[in-house]
């Protein structure tokens, strides 16, 4: 792949991570959110600090020095998220975990392969 297609690719990963994570984290600072952080047994407080980190990796997945850090970090996030879904046996979920968690893995191998090859 050159550094071209490279530069493309991680800008579009990039893109949709942000705007994926973006949304998410404003969504949980709504109260509208609560019922279900309760039902899966997490408090208000909880779910605003998980809203705050999506915020900041949706930002710092847009910075090229903290891209890999930031998606490192979200894959965290979703691994959690992946963790109560499967505890609620809410397996219908998990999809879009995985494509999630699988485009921040892309972003983070597209980072390590460009600085490999500069």
């Amino acid at each position: 792949m050159n550094s071209k297609v490279k530069r493309i690719a991680i800008w579009i990963c990039a893109s949709l991570l942000a705007l994926q994570f973006l949304g998410a984290g404003i969504g949980k600072l709504k109260v509208s959110s609560l019922e279900r952080w309760h039902y899966w047994g997490y408090s208000d407080g909880f779910m605003h600090l998980i809203g705050v980190l999506e915020m900041l990796g949706a930002i710092g997945i847009l910075i090229p020095k903290l891209r890999k850090w930031a998606a490192i970090g979200l894959i965290g996030i979703m691994l959690g998220a992946a963790y109560t879904h499967l505890a609620h046996d809410e397996i219908s979920r998990l999809l879009h975990v995985a494509i999630v968690t699988l485009v921040a893995c892309l972003v983070i191998w597209i980072d390590i392969k460009k600085i490999k090859l500069s």
